[in-house]
């Protein structure tokens, strides 16, 4: 089961799993090379892979905290609650995410259960920062989904109890908006994803209510819900994944309901079927990846169903293929390399590299 896969800045490839396996994708010997991560639980997954602007790779685990590769890859360095050394301490060994800001060479840190941790890399020091001294309403809110920067260089948390905004100078989290918004429908309830449009807007999808547009120049938040009565509206208020395309449409993939997308003129809905389908029936149900390629083709990855390349008309219709057989059909990571290839992760098999170029899959089963 693989959960984290990214390109790192010698053109290889990292892969991280669970039981612990981290691996690096090594294009000029053509091998897939395990790394060690001392002292790492056996049974730990890892959640998020990121590299620092020397080279440095960090690599977050579920049970054993964050771990720093160097740029030599001679030298790995654990950080964790345990560490005696107080520039190797964080706040939880249940690391989320990972987001390093270049500007100003901070890595920041999120756990479940401890909230956020920041590290800046050019004195070592390390900032924990318990949100729920900020919010003792709620015990979520140290949960971390994802970290996000947007256009205007503004820093979002997204966690068990709703997205924040981040103030750097105080590591206070903000309001996403006024009290009622809060209070009514936002809060409370987790963030799955988050994308911006090209006008600015966040585009914010929730597991059980729905998708929300925040509008950062009024401050304004509308909430979009499914409603069986209501033509071309949301098709389903559980939501897994947002992506925005170059032509502002942002796609949306459900829970249980498939794909769909947003007309941003309109603010219509609509429902992507594949028409194409012996049965007639919809074969896209539970979407877990959504990605767009160098090409615009669009790769989405399901729980249930496999593997779709969608390739748009000239009518804006499209063409749906299913790319592999059903006993690969839990897809959970998609991205391409600069090399043209899309790399294809799945929960029971193994991985997959799809070159644009030559149009063919080469499948690589992982001694996990």
């Amino acid at each position: 089961y693989v959960f984290a896969l990214r390109e790192n800045s010698r053109g290889n490839i990292f892969i991280g799993s669970y039981n612990s396996v981290f691996m690096e994708y090594i294009y000029d010997s053509d091998i897939f090379q395990k790394i060690e991560l001392p002292g790492c639980d056996p049974k730990a997954y890892i959640s998020d892979i990121t590299e620092d602007s020397s080279g440095n790779v960090w690599i977050g685990t579920s049970k054993s905290g964050l771990y720093r590769l160097n740029n030599d890859r001679k030298f790995v360095t654990r950080y964790g609650t345990q560490n005696s050394a107080p520039s190797e301490i964080i706040s939880s060994d249940n690391v989320s995410s990972l987001y390093f800001n270049e500007s100003d060479s901070k890595l920041h840190i999120g756990t479940i259960t401890e909230g956020l941790n920041i590290q800046n890399l050019n004195d070592s020091k390390i900032s924990c920062i318990n949100f729920k001294e900020q919010h003792p309403e709620s015990d979520r809110i140290n949960n971390i989904t994802f970290i996000f920067r947007d256009s205007r260089s503004i820093l979002w948390i997204g966690t068990h109890y709703g997205m924040f905004r981040l103030d750097e100078e105080t590591n206070k989290l903000l309001s996403l908006i006024n009290e009622k918004f809060d209070k009514i429908c936002f809060t409370k309830k987790s963030v799955s994803d988050i994308c911006e449009d090209l006008q600015g807007k966040l585009w914010i999808s929730t597991q059980d209510r729905g998708l929300y547009c925040y509008d950062c120049t009024d401050e304004s938040l509308v909430r979009f819900q499914f409603d069986k009565n209501t033509e071309n509206g949301l098709i389903c208020n559980s939501i897994k994944r947002l992506l925005r395309d170059r032509s502002n449409v942002i796609w949306i993939g459900t829970k249980g309901e498939g794909l769909g997308k947003i007309d941003r003129q309109q603010n219509e809905f609509h429902h992507l079927i594949n028409h194409q389908s012996n049965s007639g029936n919809r074969e896209i149900n539970v979407v877990r990846s959504i990605y767009r390629d160098s090409e615009e083709n669009y790769w989405i990855g399901t729980f249930y169903d496999g593997l779709f390349k969608l390739k748009e008309n000239k009518d804006k219709s499209f063409n749906f293929t299913k790319l592999e057989e059903t006993e690969k059909n839990k897809v959970t990571c998609i991205q391409e390399d600069s090399r043209k290839n899309i790399w294809i992760t799945y929960q029971t098999y193994g991985i997959a590299c799809y070159s644009l170029t030559e149009e063919k899959f080469t499948f690589r089963p992982l001694d996990l």
